[in-house]
């Protein structure tokens, strides 16, 4: 045996902690001995020549070395599946996006392979032992934001599966102490694993779960019970089965992916006028909960508690969370927009100089520029705001300041990225008995036309 893997990262490994692969090697002894660790990731191949420590082990952490690849290409919300159709959070013609183990970025999560060799020099030569190779595959996830608190090799599965039956959570930040919605039991809601989400019925969005945790498809397969309880009379139920079994699955359960699916037996809001809430539970095969109940109840009703009569347009803001699944608030877009510019100024030579000759004298037209715009660019920015928060809201926002990937969606489905401008965010003590908004600005992040 030539090397030995002492230690190694979990298979689905989240970057935002150390991730170490110990190992040692029965030919340590020879001269000038080294370990050779090559990275296979976003098809391209990294090589690391790496001297043993004083035991002559191989300790390697390979963060610092896909982290930058990882910021570059993961939580891509366009890209591309196998059958030509885009992942995007305005996606309504099936209960589930299918994903695949290609579709690394709407996921945020990146295959890597790692291959490693021991080498050492042969007459002068260093040479590797080929017959050495070890292999390595990991899925990493860049959103996660496990600390050096979680401890070495914390479990990602435990953070984003559903390991703790009706006590455990999709891939959102939402608690059930998120939001407090106090008509929940005049409204039928009376048990204590629900988790609240204010919504309008024009609002797009996609729920992100763990569709399983390992090769055994049959014993993992999840289902989604779908209700919605009308303005009066009993609640409208219906079960599809989440046919993607693939690492991860992305539900199009908000009310205008509802409207606009063409399922057939498919819940629809628009049906169901004054509606008051749409509920919804992942359970396995055999039926068992494997989440907490998830409430969007319509805040377009009035008897939901919430005045939505302000005089503002509503601007609903999508953030990749730190359980790395989507995140959605809806702010109100105040009147203060501003733009910026940016401009690049040329002098230009004014006069005939080419045409100067014996009939033509030098002369140049009083209204021409000497200088020229020859770049311009525009940034747009706006200022939003929420209504007053509960405590839990400011807690659970801090992810959309914390988060690398914001977008901005809009009521006909279409989103645009934008940056958020504040760089801190003030969370409300517990103790503090006043509810405050919460104003943000943010930065359209496309250059804006001329």
């Amino acid at each position: 045996m030539a090397i030995t893997i002492h230690q190694q990262p979990d298979e689905h490994s989240a970057i935002s902690t150390p991730l170490i692969i110990t190992a040692s090697s029965s030919n340590s002894s020879n001269d000038g001995f080294k370990y050779v660790v090559r990275l296979d990731i976003a098809g391209n191949q990294i090589r690391y020549i790496v001297s043993p420590n004083p035991n002559d082990y191989l300790v390697f952490n390979i963060v610092s070395s896909v982290t930058q690849y990882l910021r570059n290409i993961s939580g891509n919300l366009d890209q591309a599946d196998a059958d030509g159709s885009v992942h995007s959070i305005t996606r309504g013609d099936q209960i589930n996006i299918a994903e695949t183990q290609a579709i690394v970025g709407s996921a945020g999560f990146q295959q890597l392979g790692i291959k490693i060799w021991e080498a050492w020099d042969v007459d002068g030569v260093f040479d590797i032992n080929e017959a050495s190779q070890m292999d390595l595959n990991l899925y990493l996830y860049n959103y996660l934001d496990f600390t050096t608190h979680d401890g070495y090799k914390p479990s990602l599965l435990a953070r984003i599966g559903h390991e703790d039956g009706d006590q455990s959570r999709l891939m959102s930040d939402r608690l059930p102490s998120t939001y407090y919605w106090q008509y929940a039991q005049t409204a039928g809601f009376t048990l204590s694993n629900n988790i609240y989400v204010p919504v309008r019925e024009s609002d797009w969005g996609v729920w992100d779960i763990r569709a399983r945790v390992d090769d055994d498809v049959a014993n993992n397969a999840r289902k989604i019970n779908l209700s919605i309880m009308p303005n009066s009379g009993p609640p409208a139920q219906v079960e599809y089965i989440v046919q993607d079994q693939d690492a991860w699955s992305h539900l199009p359960l908000y009310p205008a992916n509802l409207n606009a699916s063409t399922l057939s037996g498919i819940i629809k809001p628009q049906d169901y006028p004054n509606w008051k809430a749409i509920y919804f539970q992942v359970r396995s095969a055999d039926d068992e909960e494997m989440s907490m109940n998830y409430i969007m109840f319509n805040v377009d009703r009035p008897q939901t508690g919430i005045c939505n009569c302000h005089e503002y347009t509503p601007i609903r803001l999508a953030w990749v969370g730190r359980r790395g699944g989507w995140e959605y608030y809806n702010f109100n877009m105040l009147s203060e927009q501003e733009y910026a510019t940016e401009q690049k100024v040329s002098k230009r030579i004014v006069g005939n100089y080419g045409e100067v000759g014996e009939s033509t004298d030098f002369t140049f037209n009083t209204f021409d520029e000497s200088e020229r715009v020859v770049y311009k660019k525009i940034d747009k920015f706006i200022t939003c705001s929420t209504e007053k928060l509960q405590q839990g809201e400011w807690e659970f926002l801090k992810g959309l300041v914390l988060s690398k990937q914001v977008h901005w969606v809009h009521d006909d489905g279409t989103h645009t990225p934008v940056i958020v401008q504040d760089s801190n965010i003030r969370v409300r003590n517990i103790n503090a008995k006043t509810l405050e908004p919460l104003t943000i600005r943010i930065k359209v992040a496309q250059e804006q036309p001329n």
